[in-house]
């Protein structure tokens, strides 16, 4: 069962009731962002070929996947002349400003309910979420990335658009999906990690497989460095 805690960013709002664990605080006391803490980041398999290159996909044990916009996209750093996409200069990229979110019609006015999430989209990789418009006018689409129920669009979005560029981890998540269990090791197929070295494939625990991997990256480095 999912219940509401207070917090500043929605995406952090959903936790599981039996999950009472307190982590440790560093040396520093200072926490890194929620879903860098409990979640674990992926890539969609092949994204490019259906526009959802460089969104991330954020995996949470609750079967919750919130979905948004890499500091890599294009958004931030490429623009369209009358053949193809050309890098922005240097201060093209400062200049960059979010201005505006549109939803698609499918999930603009979505209002979920009871434990069953009545009112949820049914989505896939490829559904269209939003249109995110630059300063410069230019509009970019962007896709649900898995299969699953949208439950929540991120309403901050609204009054503060820019929120995508400021804070993408935290409050400039785009949304939340939530995947059925009969769903999960499809959905999990279709992922990469965030840092390309292995995909879901034999998915056991998104967390667990990216801490392997990141062992073995880590052994490996220190290797080469012998």
């Amino acid at each position: 069962m999912y219940v509401r805690t207070p917090s500043e960013s929605s995406a952090e709002n959903f936790v599981d009731e039996g999950d009472h664990s307190s982590p440790v605080p560093p040396a520093d006391g200072k926490f890194p962002p929620f879903t860098k803490r409990y979640f674990t980041e992926w890539r969609v398999k092949n994204g490019q070929e259906f526009g959802a290159k460089n969104q991330y996909i954020l995996e949470h044990t609750n079967r919750l996947f919130v979905i948004g916009v890499t500091p890599e996209h294009e958004i931030f750093c490429k623009k369209t002349n009358e053949k193809d996409s050309v890098d922005l200069t240097q201060e093209e990229k400062k200049n960059v400003k979010i201005v505006n979110v549109e939803w698609h019609d499918t999930i603009k006015d979505i209002q979920v309910s009871g434990k069953r999430k009545r009112g949820a989209f049914e989505s896939n990789p490829k559904s269209e979420i939003c249109t995110i418009t630059r300063n410069d006018g230019e509009k970019f689409k962007f896709k649900a990335c898995v299969n699953g129920n949208i439950i929540e669009t991120n309403s901050l979005l609204t009054e503060n658009p820019n929120l995508i560029q400021e804070f993408p981890y935290e409050d400039g998540f785009l949304c939340i999906v939530m995947v059925k269990p009969h769903n999960l090791a499809m959905v999990m197929k279709k992922l990469i990690s965030e840092c390309g070295k292995f995909d879901g494939k034999d998915f056991v625990g998104g967390s667990k497989r990216l801490g392997d991997q990141s062992s073995k990256r880590e052994r490996s480095e220190n290797e080469n460095d012998d």
